[in-house]
Parts: structure tokens; sequence; C-alpha cells
């Protein structure tokens, strides 16, 4: 908005440019339809800053720090007890919701901050007071008196709600940077707890692919060394094979030897399994519980960070094993 007026001719001139939402249309027609009455220049800025201080923007900012407060339960719901039925929350913990939300917010916050207006109003009351000390004195009239004093009052209240809403946006605008850090904790615990899980893992697979390796390279090594001898040692020391009458025949007592033979190898491999599994149990077991310490102690210095950082005491409702 651009004014100019002129004490000679007594001609308020300019121009006005804002959205379709700020209606000016309506007031500029309102400002010439008591042009005849109220001569005073400065009437159509003070019924615009009035318009945009009004009842509508500080339901605006209500509005905001309300949710505000509800993204703070949502936040902080998250270390409580699960509610029973009936009571559930009507939002998740969805950051990917969460986040979007914050930054609309806080763009609003920002577009509409009280210094702004504040500027605004300081201006007003400057030409205000210009305008007052060079008119004419034949035109200080009681009717123009009681304008000048009315926008003075009203300048004056503008610029002591300004400062009340000052502080109000502060705090809901620290109350944002607090909910933005806790969420950068949350998200930096969830990814830090993935981190560990995979690191574990492939731990895991590394350790197995060792130790599968290690016995493969040992049964290759032992069959290698000694099997052909022992299956040489074994048939040619049986007795089943009778080469003592010189017709090269094989005695009827070789099928003992697969019958007791054949059972006893099933039964070796079958320890050898049941050894093997028990191993791998034992070792998964150990993993499990080397995961668990690890989490448990991850999330132990998160909590410390994030009740040093946010001031808030909170925990998972978990106690880790002794």
């Amino acid at each position: 908005m651009m004014l100019s007026y002129s004490f000679e001719a007594r001609i308020l001139s300019g121009y006005v440019k804002g959205k379709e939402d700020a209606d000016v249309k309506t007031l500029i027609s309102q400002v010439q339809h008591y042009a005849s009455s109220v001569a005073h220049p400065l009437l159509l800025p003070i019924l615009i800053l009035c318009r945009e201080l009004s009842l509508g923007n500080d339901k605006a900012r209500r509005e905001a720090r309300e949710s505000v407060r509800r993204l703070e339960q949502i936040l902080l719901n998250r270390y409580h007890v699960t509610p029973a039925a009936g009571y559930a929350q009507d939002e998740d913990l969805i950051l990917d919701s969460i986040i979007p939300k914050l930054h609309k917010l806080r763009c609003q916050e920002l577009q509409r901050r009280p210094q702004t207006w504040q500027k605004v109003a300081g201006r007003i009351l400057e030409a205000t007071n210009a305008f007052w000390d060079n008119l004419e004195e034949q035109r200080k009239d009681p009717v123009m008196q009681k304008i000048h004093r009315t926008i003075l009052s009203r300048l004056d209240f503008m610029l002591v709600k300004l400062e009340g809403l000052e502080s109000y946006t502060q705090v809901t605008l620290e109350r944002m940077d607090m909910l933005r850090e806790l969420m950068n904790s949350i998200i930096g615990q969830v990814e830090s707890r993935l981190s560990v899980e995979i690191a574990t893992q492939q731990h895991r697979l590394a350790d197995a692919s060792r130790r599968d390796s290690i016995s493969m390279k040992t049964l290759a090594f032992l069959g290698a060394v000694f099997l052909p001898g022992t299956f040489l040692a074994a048939l040619f020391s049986m007795p089943s094979l009778d080469f003592s009458d010189g017709k090269g025949d094989f005695s009827r007592g070789i099928g003992m030897y697969f019958v007791i033979m054949v059972p006893l190898t099933l039964l070796t491999l079958g320890i050898w399994w049941k050894f093997t599994q028990v191993s791998v149990k034992e070792v998964e077991e150990e993993h499990a519980s080397e995961i668990e310490m690890r989490v448990y102690s991850l999330e132990d210095r998160i909590m410390r960070r994030i009740r040093q950082r946010t001031g808030l005491r909170i925990g998972t409702l978990e106690v880790s094993p002794a």
C-alpha cells in the first residue's frame, strides 16, 4: 500500500495491492461511503490493519498452537503404555505425515510474524502524528480531534496486542523447534537400531560362512588323507574275502558287513548332525543376547541424549537384561 495526501486539495491518492481474501474492495467502498463525514487520510490503513489483526488472526494462531500440542502428544505418547480398547490415539506416529504438518505450521507462523505488523503500526503512527502536526489549525475541529484520538488509541491498542502476540508466537516457534529436535532424535534412534541389526546380521553371515568353509576344508582333508587307506585296509583285512582256495570267490558273510556298516554310518551321521544343530543353536542364542545387549546399550545412550536436549523424562518401559 502506498498513499499520498495533499493538504491543499485535501485529496488522498495511492494504490493498494493484496490477495482476494484481503477484501480490499469492501474496505475502500466503506471509506468512500464515510469520506464526507470522516476526512482522515489514514482511515484506510487503520481499517486494513484492524482487519488483518482481527479475531480470525487470533483464531488461526490458537489453531496453530493446538496443532503443535497434538503433535507433541503424538510424539510423547510413543513412550507410554499402549492404551486400552476405545482409548487409542486419533493419529499414529507416522513421521512422514508429522514432518510436513510441522513444516506447514512453521511457515504459517513465520508468514504472520507480529514483528512485521509492529513496523507497519509504527509507520502508521508516525504518519498520523505528521498529519496532525501539518494540519491547519482551523481544520482541527472537535470532530477531527475525536477521530484523531480514536485512531491513536486504536494504534496503541494494536501495538500492545502485537507485543503479546510476539511472545505468544515466539513460544510456539520454540515448541516447534523442540518437536523438530525430538523427531530428529527418534529418527536417529531408529536408524541406529537398524544399523546395529544390519551389522549384526552381516557379522552372523560372515561367521556362518567361515564355519562352513572350515568344516568343508576339514572334511575334504580328512577324506583325502584317511578314506582311501582305510577303505583298502578294511577291504583286504575282512575274512569274508577268502582267496585261500584259489577260486577268488566272495564269502556269503559279506552281507553281514553291509548290514552292520549302513546303520552304523547312519548313526554316526545322525550324531554329527545333532551336534552341529546344537552348536548352531548355541551360537544363535549367543548372537541374539549380544544383539539385545547392544540395542539396550544404544537405546540408553539415545534416551540420555534426548533428556539432555529436550529436558523430558522419557523411556521405553523396557527393562534391560542383567
